[in-house]
């Protein structure tokens, strides 16, 4: 198989059971290597794969069929040679951010990516149309048709409902069954993964195209029932950010309705403005263009979106009716004396 470094090219051989084998001691690792035929140039090792026979055909089969993509969302990228069929261009690029770290000729860095910086401001790209502030939401392409499955509105339905359409349009979309029982494997802090208060989470907040303008720890981490008083797990942010572009993302592209998009409440316009220093208030959880708020001493927009340590953002309206509910409490503890 050939591996995107997390990317493969599988030689497969005839064996008992599935299992990879490394080189023999006193032979090195294979050194990646790239070909525009295999994902898209991006850089792959070769591994051996030992299977049954019949394996090896099912194998051969499933590359030669561009409708089947679980090879891809293995990371697979040919077999026995042959190219992997089902790889589109999004999923090149996904993969070539992931092994190379680089996004249009920019090195993602720890501090890019939690500084949030715009994807134009790198690579010019857009999401939907609209400029985004996460360089993990990259869109599909082709892109992904509205998924009519018929399910209640985001903001009445049940968990239930919205994790077996969650598991329905993840099936169809990868190819493989998903067990119910078992889904989904991600662990937050010692926790089976909220994805259903995730989602509601985050699309409420505009989805994910808004990327660090969401307090993903203060605002999504304490909603969910993975939060607890003391927790003490780092790279909270983070997490939830990858848990959601790997298992959500591709869901809320095909739901377009569930995003909530709002208006920046202090110029009233919205993402025709081309800001992308959104942010909401901790309060009320309306929506500001950080860049509209002129009052003094407020810092910078990267004190806000800092996925770890984030200060928490009140909107002018909540600080101006915090100040008035703190002067009535002095007045009156003062006439209290």
């Amino acid at each position: 198989c050939c591996c995107c470094c997390c990317c493969c090219c599988c030689q497969v051989a005839d064996a008992l059971s599935l299992q990879f084998r490394l080189p023999p001691p006193g032979v090195p690792l294979p050194l990646p290597r790239a070909s525009q035929d295999v994902l898209g140039g991006c850089p792959c090792v070769d591994t051996l794969l030992l299977t049954s026979v019949w394996a090896v055909g099912v194998l051969r089969q499933l590359a030669q069929s561009a409708a089947y993509r679980g090879l891809v969302n293995l990371g697979i990228g040919s077999v026995g040679g042959a190219p992997v069929a089902g790889c589109s261009a999004a999923d090149a690029s996904r993969l070539g951010v992931i092994v190379t770290g680089m996004r249009g000729g920019v090195l993602l860095t720890e501090e890019l990516l939690a500084n949030g910086l715009p994807i134009d401001g790198i690579s010019g790209s857009l999401v939907g149309g609209i400029p985004s502030s996460n360089p993990l939401a990259v869109p599909a392409d082709p892109p992904i048709a509205p998924h009519n499955c018929g399910r209640t509105s985001i903001a009445d339905v049940k968990e239930d409902e919205f994790t077996a359409d969650l598991i329905s349009f993840l099936s169809h979309r990868r190819g493989r069954y998903i067990d119910r029982s078992k889904f989904p494997d991600a662990v937050l802090n010692g926790m089976t993964l909220d994805l259903f208060s995730l989602y509601k989470e985050v699309v409420t907040r505009g989805g994910f195209r808004v990327g660090n303008g969401i307090n993903w720890k203060g605002q999504v981490f304490g909603r969910m029932r993975n939060w607890t008083a003391n927790n003490r797990q780092t790279g909270v942010g983070n997490s939830l950010k990858k848990h959601y572009a790997n298992l959500l993302w591709e869901y809320e592209q095909a739901h377009p309705q569930d995003v909530v998009v709002d208006r920046c409440t202090l110029c009233g316009r919205g993402e025709e403005a081309g800001a992308t220093d959104w942010i909401a208030c901790d309060s009320c959880n309306s929506w500001v263009h950080f860049s509209c708020d002129k009052r003094p001493n407020l810092g910078t927009f990267d004190d806000y979106a800092n996925a770890e340590q984030p200060r928490s953002y009140k909107c002018p309206n909540c600080a101006r009716a915090e100040a008035r509910a703190a002067g009535r409490g002095a007045a009156a503890a003062a006439r209290a004396a």
